[in-house]
């Protein structure tokens, strides 16, 4: 059985290499299903390992799957750090400022950025701006114009039946 001789792992001038390719080349992230959509894919990957191997700083030659790897990996690493960015600044009780992400998941993030950056929605309780615009909402509206006078009445017990309910 014939073992198989391991590629070093990426450096980090070929980590930033490949996310500047990511970013010349944002067919690679293309969720097209279709059958132009494949093909302009597979040729964005294709000028891709050409690129890479061309420009590689460390000379070592890379094929498509140990790419597309590092490329993957990279990804998920901008995803953890922007979050761990998020969750750290919307803590409470001052410290530090968090951590901001490197450079090569910031370049990786301009290819991805729906995967990055949160949904904006109006109605989540965590939103800065949902907050901003109620306490603006809030404020006392101290103008001599009379408001909307709403009148409100109850229904009324007859004194008999008043007295019947005290009597038992």
């Amino acid at each position: 059985m014939a073992s198989k001789s391991r590629n070093a792992n990426f450096s980090e001038e070929e980590k930033l290499l490949l996310a500047e390719l990511g970013k010349q080349y944002p067919n690679i992230e293309n969720k097209g299903y279709g059958h132009g959509s494949l093909k302009r894919k597979k040729s964005a990957w294709e000028k891709v390992v050409q690129s890479f191997n061309a420009g590689n700083p460390d000379g070592n030659k890379r094929n498509l799957k140990a790419i597309q790897g590092c490329w993957k990996c990279m990804k998920l690493q901008t995803k953890k750090e922007f979050d761990e960015q998020r969750r750290e600044s919307k803590k409470t009780g001052g410290g530090k400022a968090p951590a901001s992400p490197n450079v090569i998941s910031k370049l990786v993030a301009d290819v991805i950025p729906a995967s990055v950056n949160p949904v904006e929605n109006e109605f989540d309780d965590d939103s800065v701006e949902l907050a901003a615009s109620a306490v603006n909402s809030s404020v006392i509206d101290d103008t001599d114009e009379p408001g909307p006078t709403v009148q409100c009445s109850m229904p009324s017990t007859s004194s008999s039946q008043h007295s019947k309910r005290t009597a038992k």
